[in-house]
């Protein structure tokens, strides 16, 4: 089940681990530092995994601007223990605590894969990020009220 994903953290460290935690299990990323280089990548993605606090600006402002016709899911990767951003974050997509570490990440980056793709197929076929709303799943233990 090798994925495609966009992998967009300001610590270089980050990315090294995730891109090779993440080829490892058979998937295909790419890596950016910043918001502006996660804007110029084509896509399509599998899964775009956005760090909340970026050097530049928010990854929530970033992760509303990629259409479905680019990203099938958006998943967070962050540190931040701020009950209102994560709220924010699950409005948006699925939210993953570091402290989980990478091997949390990419079992539920592909369970919301997975997800998304059950979802499209039996609705025609379409692409769409899978959010809060029809995957309220996250890790940490952290859920959007319904």
């Amino acid at each position: 089940m090798g994925l495609s994903c966009l992998f967009v953290d300001d610590d270089v460290a980050v990315l090294r681990a995730a891109k090779r935690y993440f080829v490892h299990r058979g998937h295909a990323v790419e890596l950016s530092q910043s918001a502006t280089e996660a804007r110029a990548k084509a896509g399509p993605f599998d899964c775009v995994i956005l760090d909340i606090d970026l050097a530049s600006e928010s990854g929530l402002v970033l992760a509303q601007e990629f259409p479905t016709s680019r990203a099938s899911c958006i998943v967070f990767y962050s540190g931040t223990t701020d009950p209102e951003v994560r709220l924010r974050a699950t409005e948006l997509g699925t939210f993953v605590s570091k402290e989980g570490g990478l091997h949390t990440l990419a079992r539920v980056v592909e369970s919301v894969v997975e997800e998304a793709e059950e979802l499209a197929r039996a609705a025609g076929g379409e692409r769409g990020i899978v959010g809060a709303s029809s995957n309220p799943r996250m890790e940490s233990g952290f859920r959007k009220k319904r």
